[in-house]
């Protein structure tokens, strides 16, 4: 024990020390038995590194990554033979460090958002996303809005919309909900089918198709896009990839 006296002190803040106090020393640094290494100062100058068969400013940032290490500083009187190999000082090798550190973790943080993006991918927000996908290559810019909301809560899980899209959205819900209270106090017991067709002002025709809890609402134009094409060449595709949720 007596052989590695610093315990739990960072790397890059001992270094700091040793340079500030213009040392002429050899550093040891210790993390376990694979990873060991050394740092050469002379007058507070870090002249070389050594650590796993790497040298100079290679080894000073490797071992300037290491946590969790045992310190030892042996004094040097004479540094005469002493070869400098690291040309930088030692506040660059620290910004230097740093920069990787920072690069790694942002590169580490896109591939964590890859991966939990790709799993996604397997559930219902990919296949909205699709639907609404469709739609948009389908019908251009005669598609004024659409949205794919959950009934139950009137949440909007996905949308294509125009500069209201949230008044819109909640419409189609609102409209929705209005319709089906409609029904219940029919005596008939007449119930909303999987979908209505509203003809609207402005050459504009609002669609809405229900799929169990969810429904899919499409407003678009009608002289850009007819009514009969969008029913049979675009809800097909639609209504096939939400009711078997196809990716």
């Amino acid at each position: 024990m007596n052989r590695w006296p610093i315990c739990g002190l960072p790397v890059g803040s001992f270094l700091q020390v040793i340079s500030m106090d213009q040392q002429t020393c050899v550093l040891e640094v210790y993390q376990n038995a694979d990873r060991q290494g050394r740092f050469c100062f002379v007058q507070g100058a870090l002249f070389d590194a050594v650590c796993n068969g790497l040298e100079g400013e290679d080894a000073a940032l490797e071992m300037v990554s290491w946590e969790n290490v045992r310190l030892n500083i042996r004094q040097i009187i004479d540094a005469g033979g002493f070869v400098r190999k690291i040309d930088k000082s030692l506040m660059s090798i620290l910004m230097e460090y740093s920069r990787r550190r920072d690069e790694a973790e942002e590169k580490r943080a896109g591939e964590e958002a890859e991966e939990a993006e790709a799993e996604d991918e397997g559930g219902e927000g990919h296949t909205f996303k699709k639907c609404l996908r469709i739609l948009r290559e389908n019908m251009g810019d005669a598609l004024v809005s659409a949205s794919i909301s959950d009934l139950r809560d009137g949440k909007v899980l996905a949308s294509h919309h125009d500069r209201k899209t949230l008044e819109t959205a909640q419409l189609f819900i609102n409209l929705t909900g209005s319709l089906r209270k409609a029904f219940e106090r029919d005596p008939d017991r007449k119930q909303l089918g999987g979908h209505y067709i509203l003809n609207l002002r402005d050459e504009r025709t609002l669609m809405v198709l229900l799929f169990g809890d969810h429904q899919l609402g499409i407003l678009f134009n009608h002289a850009r896009c007819s009514l009969g094409l969008v029913w049979k060449a675009v809800i097909p595709k639609v209504s096939g990839i939400f009711e078997t949720g196809d990716l």
